[in-house]
């Protein structure tokens, strides 16, 4: 330090200025009092005495550790950190160094940036500042929870699937913050689907972190096929039976994925007690559990004709010489396979065999169904006359003639034979 130097005056002459700490010598800081002695050439002294006051103006240098970032703690949102001490120096001792904002080295520190600021301040209050930042970044994925729905085919055989319908919130958790879901996939379905899928899911947190889940995806066709119905006809077999399949009924159809099927049909079956016009109900199905129904009419006829059965038959006429036989008499137990309506003998209910007749002839018996189907069988018939004639005899007288011979003829005893279907008259002897 460097002062002015001290000035004497004497009535003789100075000769000489002494300090009590001379000029360009190191001061300490603060005030320090120097005293300016003056001797003159007699020895005679006289003094004074000033200041010299040294302050401190220089500011401390400060260093703080360089900037950081560190990822989070695991499960949690924040980390502890610590970094290293700052260190500061200065022109003079005593230098301290104090956090003036901040955490501090093995806080937690948060999710994002903190700045920590530290100052150092020396004997003479002089300070100087410096900052760093604490970057806490989320390193850690989100926990993805999904939902297994169930998602219904539409009239087209398409069914969309949206994020929202796979993201479970309720399970899905983040260590900072509420993950929320990016894309599901696939997303989209369609009749080929039908049945257990699986679709990813995957969702993002704030911090970009992202987690994926695996979900089932139950594909469902809920829609009912749409059918229209047409007219069938059935007939009734030997048995008087018949049967009907769905596919006789089964006119045309459409179902959102494309497949009718005819599965059943009810009634199925029919006897002689349903010829004519039904109604029946045809049900198809989809193949995936949908049905649906429409009616229909079958036409049931019998085409089978009878089987006719005939027996021969042999009568004798009365003694009137006719005989009256009905179709009774020549039916040996004709068939139908849903019964007989109507017997007839040559066309008629009965028929009258008379004299000339006898012999053998043939009968027609006709045999019609209740749905007018016909057959026809041949029986033989042998018609008797058993019944012996009544003869009649009368005496007769003659004379022989001119050679004394004379022939008898039948007529000339017969006195009235009869038969109901004739006589043959003959006489023996006849000649005399």
């Amino acid at each position: 330090m460097s002062y002015a130097a001290a000035t004497a005056t004497d009535n003789c002459s100075v000769a000489s200025i002494n300090y009590s700490q001379n000029s360009g010598t190191s001061f300490p800081v603060g005030t320090t009092t120097v005293t300016a002695t003056a001797t003159d050439t007699d020895g005679n002294v006289a003094s004074c005495i000033f200041n010299v006051t040294v302050t401190d103006d220089e500011d401390p240098a400060i260093t703080c550790p360089a900037s950081q970032t560190v990822g989070n703690d695991p499960g949690q949102c924040d980390a502890v950190v610590n970094y290293p001490a700052t260190t500061a120096s200065d022109n003079c001792t005593g230098v301290s160094i104090v956090l003036t904002s901040g955490l501090g080295s093995g806080a937690t520190f948060p999710q994002g940036s903190s700045v920590e600021t530290y100052t150092a301040t020396d004997a003479a209050g002089n300070t100087s500042s410096c900052s760093f930042t604490i970057t806490v970044t989320d390193n850690e994925a989100p926990v993805a929870a999904c939902l297994n729905p169930t998602l219904e085919l539409d009239a087209g055989g398409n069914a969309s699937l949206n994020t929202t319908d796979v993201f479970d919130a309720a399970n899905s958790s983040d260590n900072c913050s509420t993950p929320y879901p990016v894309f599901v996939t696939p997303n989209s379905f369609d009749c080929s689907d039908i049945g257990a899928n699986t679709a990813t899911l995957q969702i993002i947190d704030l911090a970009g972190n992202t987690a994926i889940c695996v979900a089932t995806i139950t594909v469902v066709d809920n829609s009912s096929p749409t059918v229209v119905c047409k007219t069938a006809s059935a007939s009734l077999d030997a048995s008087g039976n018949a049967s009907i399949t769905p596919a006789d009924f089964f006119d045309s159809g459409s179902d959102n994925c494309g497949t009718v099927n005819p599965a059943s049909v009810t009634p199925s079956s029919f006897s002689c007690a349903n010829v004519g016009a039904n109604t029946v109900t045809l049900t198809v199905n989809d193949g995936n559990g949908n049905t649906a129904t429409c009616t229909a009419t079958v036409n049931i006829t019998d085409a089978t004709p009878p089987v006719a059965i005939c027996q021969d038959l042999t009568v004798e006429l009365d003694n009137g010489g006719v005989w009256s036989t009905g179709w009774g008499d020549i039916n040996g137990g004709s068939t139908d396979n849903c019964g007989i309506a109507t017997y007839l003998i040559n066309g008629e209910d009965f028929v009258e065999w008379t004299c000339a007749d006898v012999g053998v002839t043939t009968a027609v018996l006709t045999v019609i169904d209740e749905s007018g189907n016909s057959s026809t069988c041949n029986a033989t018939v042998t018609i008797e006359d058993n019944i012996a004639p009544t003869a009649q005899c009368q005496n007769f007288s003659t004379d022989l003639d001119s050679d004394g011979n004379y022939t008898l003829t039948p007529s000339s005893v017969d006195n009235g034979s009869s038969d109901a279907c004739g006589v043959s008259l003959s006489v023996t002897p006849d000649q005399f």
